[in-house]
């Protein structure tokens, strides 16, 4: 279990929080094992659009469910390249 990294991956862990209810610890807690199911995930989206003004693929989010991931799809599409691969 790896901690959290400042910056989109916690912005992303706290998206998850607030959308899941539940408590996220690590970069590589996945979305779905938290509890999330496919229409959270588009609502995951839509709050991700809102708060970085950015759209990210529902596939590449299925791909990438763990925060470690969103947070790296955020970043590239945002072109900031500042999160680390998530694996």
């Amino acid at each position: 279990m790896e901690a959290l990294r400042e910056g989109t991956e916690e912005r992303a862990a706290a998206l998850f929080e607030r959308l899941i209810g539940a408590r996220v610890a690590s970069r590589d807690d996945n979305f779905f094992e938290l509890g999330a199911d496919s229409l959270l995930a588009i609502r995951l989206l839509a709050r991700i659009r809102d708060e970085f003004q950015i759209e990210i693929n529902l596939t590449d989010a299925f791909a990438q469910p763990t925060v470690a991931g969103v947070a790296a799809l955020i970043d590239r599409s945002a072109g900031t390249g500042v999160a680390a691969s998530p694996d």
